[in-house]
C-alpha cells in the first residue's frame, strides 16, 4: 500500500511526493512549500516508518510554534517507531479511535 498523496498536520496540508535515490536523506519537509519528500526505493519498512513519523514532527513541531533541533526529532521519530513495533496491538487500537 502506498502513502496517501497529502498529509494535514494542523491546519495545514502537505503534498507528498516520491522520489528515487535520493541523495543524503530519506525523507524533508519544507514548510514554504508545503511539501514532504520521501525516498522511492526503502532498504525496509522500518526505515520508511521512521522517515515518514520523522517528518510529520517536523511538521507538528513547526505548525505549533515549537523550535527544536534535529536531535529531538530523532528521539521522538526513532521513540515512536519503536514504540509501534514492539507494540502491534496498540497501534490497531489507536486505528479504532480515530
Amino acid at each position: 500500500m502506498s502513502l496517501q498523496k497529502q498529509i494535514k498536520i494542523g491546519g495545514l496540508v502537505y503534498d507528498v511526493e516520491h522520489k528515487a535515490d535520493i541523495k543524503d536523506y530519506w525523507g524533508k519537509v519544507s514548510y514554504g512549500e508545503r511539501k514532504i519528500v520521501l525516498e522511492k526505493n526503502w532498504p525496509n519498512k522500518t526505515q520508511e516508518l521512521n522517515t515518514i513519523l520523522h517528518e510529520c514532527i517536523h511538521g507538528i513541531l513547526e505548525e505549533r510554534g515549537i523550535k527544536h533541533k534535529e536531535s529531538l526529532v530523532l528521539s521522538l521519530g526513532n521513540g515512536l517507531t519503536a514504540l509501534l513495533k514492539d507494540n502491534p496491538k496498540l497501534l490497531k487500537h489507536i486505528q479504532t479511535l480515530v
